[in-house]
């Protein structure tokens, strides 16, 4: 059986999502009191604040959950209490 690369990462990130998943809950919180050995990143962060004289180009203004600013103290006020120390910025505007 030959697999083309997109279908062997497609099945790779599937198996390692579900593993993931069947983990979550307490015993993620448990690894983040307990003070892991290893940094735990975010891996798709967005941060931006629609109120900069630029504007944002997402999201849009009729969005009123999303319309608002979203910036790293924030982010840090809510991933502390699980231990994230870290996080890959996919936007910043």
């Amino acid at each position: 059986m030959s697999l083309a690369r997109r279908e062997f990462v497609f099945a790779g990130v599937t198996g390692l999502a579900g593993l993931s998943i069947s983990r979550l809950g307490e015993s993620k919180v448990a690894f983040a009191a307990e003070g892991a050995d290893f940094p735990i990143v975010d891996t798709h962060t967005h941060f931006y604040d629609p109120k900069r004289p630029q504007g944002v180009p997402w999201p849009a203004k009729n969005d009123a959950l999303l319309y608002r600013p979203v910036l790293p103290k924030e982010f840090e006020a809510l991933t502390k209490p699980y231990g994230v120390t870290g996080t890959v910025i996919v936007e910043a505007s």
